[in-house]
């Protein structure tokens, strides 16, 4: 789920999350590879369709916001 609130966008990813699009999204496979402490934007160097999707909705929210959100 994405949420934000103009500062921070939000993206929540529950248990039950696919490995599928935790490697098309962040290059992992598991929860536990993810060191949400230090995600602040989402991996360039990752370019698949869902990637680049996700990157894709998050410019057209930073575009409509004065604020460039960081991504939690």
């Amino acid at each position: 789920m994405l949420s934000e609130n103009g500062i921070y966008a939000f993206l929540w990813i529950g248990s039950g999350v696919s490995p599928e699009w935790l490697q098309d999204i962040f290059g992992v496979s598991n929860l536990g590879q993810l060191n949400v402490e230090v995600i602040t934007e989402l991996p360039d160097q990752i370019t698949t369709d869902a990637s680049l999707r996700l990157k894709a909705l998050l410019r057209g929210l930073r575009k409509e916001r004065q604020r460039h959100m960081r991504v939690r």
